[in-house]
């Protein structure tokens, strides 16, 4: 399903890479389902910085510059965004922002993905 921009909640905090002041920025991948973490997904702050979900779905990005930035989230074949509404966060040097809400995902079941919704 390639790059999505993520579901807009009020977020603070997010960037990626770079000279300057930095912070951090802790964030979660969950199934809209039931809430459970998803692992693997890939996430791209500020367009440099990409990491993987953790098994629990979480993901914390280091040195993030200091500033706006949007986060964009790879989904895998498995999976898709609940929303492509860009997500944006604000980053403060020295300090590490959590994400308020998980960033949510529908999971297929294995087998062909369903159409677009």
């Amino acid at each position: 399903l390639g790059s999505l921009a993520l579901v807009a909640f009020a977020l603070a905090g997010c960037g990626g890479g770079g000279a300057g002041p930095t912070g951090d920025v802790q964030g979660r991948v969950a199934n809209v389902a039931d809430n459970e973490g998803v692992a693997g997904i890939q996430v791209t702050i500020g367009g440099r910085s990409t990491l993987s979900t953790s098994p629990g779905g979480n993901f914390t990005a280091r040195g993030v510059p200091v500033g706006h930035h949007q986060i964009i989230v790879t989904c895998t074949p498995d999976c898709q965004l609940v929303s492509d509404d860009p997500v944006y966060c604000d980053v403060t040097a020295g300090q590490v922002t959590a994400l308020p809400a998980p960033i949510l995902v529908f999971p297929f079941p294995p087998g062909p993905p369903p159409p677009p919704l």
